[in-house]
């Protein structure tokens, strides 16, 4: 198994999700974690308690950046012609390679070059998906994408080798409910995402200072960091929330677990900017019995559905989700509804058991 990253984030938590899967029904299993991309460690820990062996090695990942330049496309080239022979021997030693990502091309061609049966798991909505979709059709056997709206931007919605397995979370025994919101009493609202351009921060702050200058009672929680290759994002965030009151932001940065956050929320805000393929972070907030806000785009959709397990609001649309989260400060029962609606959706649809049936089908299928 080859995995990008050593995090707690979602694709980080659907590697161990897989790992235990396979591994509880008999499979052996080795992940090859990218060494150049160690994060907090989390996903290493959650290996080696699940008694799975790893390796850390650099796996030559091609990020948006990497892609967005001329001399970026020929560093990764260069990387791609170094990195090829070792990770075409690690290829050889499986008879099934499970790469998670499309970030990671260069696995997906060492275990194709190696004649290894691939399984890809792909997580993200790319720029150049019908180019994209060709690659992962050429380098691999089948396909698993997290939501429809990855099918579709892979152009694999029609391909008989690719399915639409959506994450799969736990449902918590216990959840808070919604609060009555006073001057003393602020609505919690967090968003549970790294700190980039794409997953709407900006926005988010634009629309809660707006809230504040009606002297609405909220307070702001900021979960996650940046990535260490760019804190542009993170830079502005501070720069928008500096004039805001200690006691109505909680900088909170990287956690071990988002999952094990939202019991301080109420509300949680995922205002991506760029389409989101199916953030893990969202049906967390859902079980746990928060209510979604997220963007009208990408996978969200598939889960928050608008006025009933959820609210959609329009992407880059600061004024829009400001409406959207103001309409819920005093609304005590539609909250209750609205959460109540959403645990009960991904308590159905969402559940581990559908993952890993899934999951077993694809694999026993590809062997």
């Amino acid at each position: 198994m080859f995995h990008p990253s050593d995090d707690s984030y979602g694709i980080d938590r659907v590697l161990v999700r897989v790992t235990a899967t396979l591994t509880d029904i008999g499979y052996d299993v080795e992940c090859v974690l990218d060494s150049k991309n160690p994060g907090s460690g989390w996903a290493r820990n959650e290996l080696a308690r699940l008694g799975v062996p790893f390796v850390m090695s650099p796996l030559n990942i091609i990020s948006r950046s990497a892609a967005s330049s001329a001399g970026g496309r020929i560093r990764w080239l260069v990387g791609m012609l170094a990195r090829l022979p070792a990770m075409i021997r690690k290829s050889r030693g499986a008879d099934i390679v499970y790469v998670n990502g499309f970030v990671l091309v260069v696995a997906a061609l060492s275990a194709r070059l190696s004649r290894r049966t691939v399984i890809w798991h792909l997580h993200e909505i790319p720029p150049a998906g019908r180019l994209a979709g060709r690659i992962v059709r050429l380098l691999s056997a089948r396909q698993i994408c997290v939501s429809d709206a990855v099918a579709a931007a892979f152009g694999l919605t029609d391909s008989d080798n690719a399915v639409v397995l959506h994450n799969a979370v736990e449902i918590p025994p216990d959840f808070a409910s919604q609060p009555e919101v006073d001057a003393h009493h602020p609505l919690e609202i967090g968003i549970v995402a790294r700190i980039n351009g794409g997953k709407g921060h900006l926005v988010l702050a634009d629309a809660f200072t707006a809230l504040l200058a009606e002297d609405r009672p909220v307070r702001l929680h900021i979960v996650g960091g940046p990535h260490k290759s760019d804190t542009t994002v993170a830079e502005e965030l501070a720069r928008r929330l500096c004039g805001v009151p200690a006691s109505r932001i909680v900088w909170a940065g990287e956690v071990p677990s988002g999952a094990d956050y939202m019991d301080r929320l109420h509300v949680l805000a995922a205002p991506s900017v760029r389409p989101d393929p199916f953030p893990l972070s969202v049906l967390e907030g859902m079980a746990a019995g928060l209510v979604v806000v997220a963007s009208n785009s990408g996978g969200h959709p598939e889960a928050v559905r608008d006025g009933q397990t959820g609210v959609l609001c329009e992407p880059g649309d600061a004024a829009d989700l400001a409406a959207k989260l103001r309409a819920l400060v005093y609304d005590r029962s539609r909250r209750e509804s609205l959460a109540s609606a959403a645990r009960a959706f991904v308590s159905s649809e969402m559940s581990p058991a559908k993952f890993r049936d899934g999951l077993l089908r694809v694999v026993r299928n590809s062997a």
